[in-house]
């Protein structure tokens, strides 16, 4: 194979490549060796490790190939084909003109790796050279190289709610902002662990502000409920709302444990602080996995993993009653 070995004695020597399209033909390789530097038209690459690219161009572009919400400089590097995965600092050099509008001492070098956007290391910005610096990187693919204030995500959640009308659960949420979303899938769980859809499809408003969304949800289960809203965006990329739970609406005990889902503690409410003996917290295998004795105004949870618990309350007439108990 044809290789291209640059050195950093070679590079102090003859300067760094400058080119509009850098590309090595099939069967040709650049090896990269820690502490040399490779630029093309102002993309430049140390690497703490030995990097091999063979067989790629580096292509300049005033845009993405893929889709980035937020406002980023008008100078895009385009690897093809993606990787290999790189090691090391990237310095990213742009002009006052490129900037489109963005804050010099907030830019950050974004890559997308193949699957989806990431910021790269951590940014060392120069306003009066114009240039960013991205140290500290560890096996990033590059695909596409940009500038930008920020890596936003095309959603921001806001609280999401749940409550019962006998057979009908009315499901709220809100977003604080959209971008690129293209829609939301309801999901429905009886124990807050397995999930499937209930609403499907939801279009997304896609706006900068505060929007609230309501779905009615109709379901013949009467236990207690579980509920999580899933974005998809453009990309095919999903998050997941935080999950809102309702009670059930038919034999309702007074006795509850709350809140519910619980975060580093619950209580126990409905019943009279002397009736109350002990109370355990079990896994949803049967395993005991903490006993209180007697009535506690707040339970404080171990260390647990998220998922549904059981705690089974000891009252002093000798029954027991057990209430679901998520943790998140």
């Amino acid at each position: 194979m044809k290789s291209i070995y640059i050195l950093l004695l070679h590079l102090l020597l003859a300067g760094s490549l400058w080119a509009q399209q850098v590309q090595v033909g099939a069967g040709a390789s650049v090896v990269l060796y820690p502490g040399s530097s490779f630029s093309s038209n102002g993309l430049v690459l140390t690497p703490s490790t030995t990097t091999t690219l063979s067989g790629f161009t580096i292509d300049n572009s005033t845009t993405v190939n893929h889709p980035f919400g937020p406002t980023y400089v008008t100078r895009v590097y385009q690897f093809n084909p993606t990787g290999p995965a790189f090691s090391g600092d990237i310095r990213f050099n742009y002009t006052d003109g490129e900037l489109n509008g963005l804050t010099e001492s907030a830019l950050q070098v974004i890559v997308y790796n193949g699957t989806s956007w990431q910021a790269a290391g951590t940014s060392v910005n120069d306003g009066t050279l114009n240039y960013v610096d991205a140290t500290g990187i560890s096996n990033l693919l590059l695909g596409e190289v940009i500038l930008a204030n920020s890596l936003a995500l095309p959603l921001r959640w806001g609280p999401i709610s749940a409550t019962r009308q006998q057979n009908t659960v009315t499901v709220r949420w809100i977003t604080e902002q959209e971008q690129q979303v293209s829609h939301f899938d309801v999901e429905r769980s009886t124990d807050g662990l397995h999930w499937a859809t209930a609403i499907a499809g939801i279009a997304a408003g896609n706006q900068s502000h505060r929007r609230e969304y309501v779905q009615s949800d109709k379901t013949d289960h009467t236990g207690a409920l579980y509920y999580r809203i899933r974005q998809t965006d453009i990309d095919g990329r999903y998050t997941f709302s935080k999950v809102a739970m309702v009670g059930a609406w038919r034999g309702m005990d007074p006795l509850t444990v709350q809140p519910n889902p619980a975060s580093g503690y619950f209580s126990v409410t409905g019943i009279a602080a002397d009736e109350v003996v002990q109370t355990d917290l079990y896994t949803p295998g049967g395993a005991l996995i903490k006993t209180w004795k007697g009535y506690q105004q707040r339970y404080t949870l171990p260390a647990l993993a998220a998922g549904v618990y059981y705690a089974r309350i000891h009252l002093a007439n000798g029954q027991m009653v057990s209430r679901q108990l998520a943790v998140q």
